[in-house]
Parts: C-alpha cells; structure tokens; sequence
C-alpha cells in the first residue's frame, strides 16, 4: 500500500469501492478479536498497551471512513454508518454494502468539503485519545483509608510516564499479593524511598531521624502532616499507632502510608498481618491523580 492510498484510508470524503470495505473489515476484527484473545492489556507494559490501543483505534477509523466512502459510493449518505456498528444487527448493512452495486451520483455531491476534514481529524484525535489509555486508568475509592484527601466512592486516575521514581509525598495506587494469596489493589502515599530511614514515633513518621511536624488543619477536622523534605497534606492520625523501629528502604522498595491512619493497613504492619510491609516499585501501577475535596 503506497502512502498515498494509506492517506487516503481516513478520509470521509469520495467514494470508496467494495474491495475498501472489505479489506478494512477483515483488518479490523482482526485487530479486535486479536486483543480479546490476548486478554487484559494490564500484563503488557506502557509501550506495548499503546501499540494495541493505537493500532485498534486507527483499524477502526479506516473501517469507519470504508464504510462512508463506499455509502457514497452507493449514493447514501454516511450517517448510515453507526448501523454498522451494531452488534449483530450490523451484519445485515454491512453484506449489503458489500455486495450493492454502485450508483451513478453527482461528481460533487461527495466532493472534499471541511466538514469532511473536521470529522476525520476529530475521529484521529479520538484515537490519539483512546491510545493514551496505555498510560492511565480511571478507578474509583472503595475503602476510606485515604480520607480525607480522598473520599469513599470518589472516582480517580491512575497514570504511569516514564520511569518509576516516586518522591516522598505522592499518592500512588499499588496490587499487592496478600500472605492468603488473594491480590489486593490499593491507594497510598510515598513517605520513605530507597536508601532512607524510617520509623514511627507516636504515630510521626521520622525519616533519617527527622520526624514529621504534625499542625491541627484550620478548616477540618484532621492533622496537616510536613515530612522534612517540606512536603505537606492533611491527614487523620492514630493516637493508638503502635512504634516502629527504624529500617532502611531497599533499594526498588517504598514506605506507604495511608491518609487515614485509623483505618489503614500499610507499610507500618507487616504483610503476614494483613500489612503492606515494604512495597516493591514494581507493584506501583501509577500515580494517582484525584479532583476531590477535602472533606471536614
């Protein structure tokens, strides 16, 4: 296929012929069902999720604008084409299309207009937006541990750029296997990276023997949390925190912990009792990123 004609692939306008369709058709659900059979995207990294989310969404456009052009090319309009896409139901349009005859039509009723080009770059702007799904995830809250930054129920986004380096502060989402074998996906904040030390003190994290400075938050009822580094968030403490002894982070490992102290079970318990312990890099999913309020 020369350049030319793959150019020509996503253009709406013109007329398009059988052999289009059906080649766009067959590339398509092959690029469909392949992804399917494959199964969730998640074992593959970033890279190769925006390869089979990009070659899926440009698969789909191309079979979008065969299915316009050759509409045209029967002397229909192309606002037929969402028919195509039904489930079962677009079977029937799409072997009509397939084996209609062409129609004589007037040479300029399908000729290059601007709608035509606004539709198809808004369709390859949506695919740009669909491969972006390689690098986040929408979730939602379903435990109160990271109250009050992040409510229960509250809808977020967790997205991975670039290397995994976590600094003291972030809120990160992380799947973890259980010491019952059950894996277990959670949201909490990076205190501690590789190379620090950290312990508890009363429920303040002290990293290189430093301790956090805890101040009653103006406006809600919790605790604003300033690790040394000067990284500030609210937070709802323990006073029933047990201590921890100092321990050194390994190198590819992080210390979490949740907002809500109360509730939480992180990096302060142990993982044969019920704990985080310390978390690999590698069980980090991506940071997460949130528009909620704080609640009071």
């Amino acid at each position: 296929m020369t350049a030319r004609a793959l150019r020509r692939s996503f253009v709406l306008s013109g007329t398009g012929g059988r052999r289009a369709l059906f080649a766009w058709t067959v590339v398509y659900h092959v690029a469909a069902l392949g992804i399917l059979a494959w199964g969730p995207l998640d074992t593959l990294g970033p890279w190769g999720r925006l390869v089979c989310y990009g070659a899926l969404g440009l698969a789909s456009t191309a079979w979008v604008c065969a299915i316009v052009r050759r509409l045209h090319d029967m002397g229909r309009s192309g606002w037929f084409a969402p028919l195509f896409a039904i489930p079962v139901v677009g079977l029937a349009p799409l072997a009509w299309a397939l084996t209609a005859a062409p129609r004589p039509l007037d040479p300029d009723r399908f000729r290059p207009k601007r709608r035509y080009r606004i539709a198809s770059i808004v369709m390859l702007l949506c695919v740009a937006l669909f491969a972006s799904r390689a690098f986040w995830a929408p979730h939602r809250m379903v435990s109160v541990a990271m109250v009050p930054t992040i409510t229960q129920g509250t809808p977020f986004v967790s997205y991975r750029f670039g290397p995994g380096r976590y600094g003291p502060g972030e809120i990160v989402l992380v799947t973890v296997t259980a010491s019952d074998g059950r894996t277990r996906r959670l949201v909490a904040r990076v205190v501690a990276t590789a190379g620090q030390s950290v312990a508890l003190q009363d429920g303040v994290p002290v990293l290189d023997g430093v301790p956090a400075t805890h101040a009653p938050c103006p406006l809600a009822a919790c605790t604003v949390e300033t690790l040394p580094d000067g990284v500030s968030y609210r937070i709802r403490t323990d006073p029933s925190s047990r201590p921890m002894a100092a321990v050194t982070v390994p190198e590819g490992a992080l210390f979490l912990l949740a907002d809500n102290r109360i509730a939480a079970r992180d990096s302060r318990i142990p993982p044969e009792e019920g704990g985080l312990g310390l978390v690999p890099v590698s069980a980090v999913e991506g940071r997460v990123l949130t528009f909620a309020k704080v609640t009071p």
